[in-house]
């Protein structure tokens, strides 16, 4: 009787054992996953404000179409007249696409080029979840009076181990409207 109750009690601390094993791996999947997904939009905010300042530096970006636009068409390879995506360009032929084999999201959404006060980001799409709980287009908005600078710091919800989770690519409109003017192009400035 004594040497079933030892038994009983074994495998009862045996299964408080494995319960708290289980518990504390599903617990650091879960914060892993998180850092992991913050990680990821840093390096592809990079990723994708370099290409974007490639692209102005080679095809020289006229308009910019909307003030949120999905960065979802660098994987073109060729198109026809000056527009691609949101983008007018000055000279389309200079395009040298695919700049990706497949366009980047997170979480199922696209990154997204947003007008902000002082220029243009590349950030999160709307309704990406953040690992601090944040949800961009819920807890952090962004229109074309957001400072998204202020928001680029550990307060803020867009920073990552002291990487932003938003980069700017064109730091104000005068950059296009300058180049608009130096191509002898007639650009409306509510278009920049």
């Amino acid at each position: 009787m004594i040497h079933r109750l030892q038994k009983n009690r074994m495998m009862v601390v045996i299964g408080i054992l494995l319960f708290i094993m289980f518990s504390w791996t599903i617990y650091w999947f879960y914060i892993s996953a998180k850092q992991v997904t913050d990680s990821l939009i840093t390096q592809q905010v990079e990723q994708l404000a370099k290409i974007l300042n490639e692209i102005n530096d080679t095809c020289k970006i006229i308009t910019i179409k909307h003030d949120k636009n999905y960065i979802d068409f660098l994987n073109i390879k060729s198109f026809v007249g000056s527009e691609v995506g949101p983008l007018n360009l000055a000279y389309p032929d200079q395009w040298k696409g695919p700049y990706l084999n497949e366009n980047l999201s997170i979480q199922g959404k696209s990154y997204e080029l947003v007008k902000a006060h002082g220029g243009y980001y590349v950030v999160p799409g709307e309704g990406v979840k953040l690992s601090n709980g944040k949800i961009i287009g819920k807890d952090i908005m962004f229109d074309s009076n957001t400072d998204i600078e202020q928001y680029i710091n550990e307060q803020g919800g867009l920073e990552y181990e002291n990487r932003p989770l938003a980069i700017p690519v064109f730091r104000d409109k005068q950059s296009l409207k300058d180049v608009a003017q130096n191509e002898l192009l007639d650009v409306d400035d509510d278009n920049l």
